[in-house]
């Protein structure tokens, strides 16, 4: 998110855990990750992901990610038929599910 975008598909597929944790250079342009060194895992499958500072705000009727790991938000509209605009907090909550 903080490089500008939203994956829409977080999921155990997903995200890939590494079997021994490794020692990466940190991400130096973000303040929150200057000082993190150790990669424990990576995500994967960007093929719905989108550039959310060029979105055109529209809602979508369009949908993305797998079922058990998609926000509630997403789901009660998408059962209600009504286009929604998937955000950040959509793409966390399914980091949530992932600990189910």
């Amino acid at each position: 998110y903080k490089d500008g975008w939203l994956h829409r598909d977080v999921s155990d597929g997903n995200v890939l855990l590494l079997p021994e944790p490794e020692i990466r250079k940190p991400l130096t342009r973000f303040e929150c990750t200057k000082n993190l060194t150790k990669c424990v895992g990576v995500i994967s499958d960007g093929d719905q992901a989108i550039r959310w500072r060029e979105l055109d705000r529209k809602l979508e009727k369009r949908r993305s990610g797998t079922l058990p790991f998609i926000s509630m938000r997403l789901l009660n509209a998408w059962n209600k038929n009504q286009p929604v605009l998937h955000t950040f907090a959509d793409d966390l909550e399914s980091f949530f599910w992932l600990n189910d």
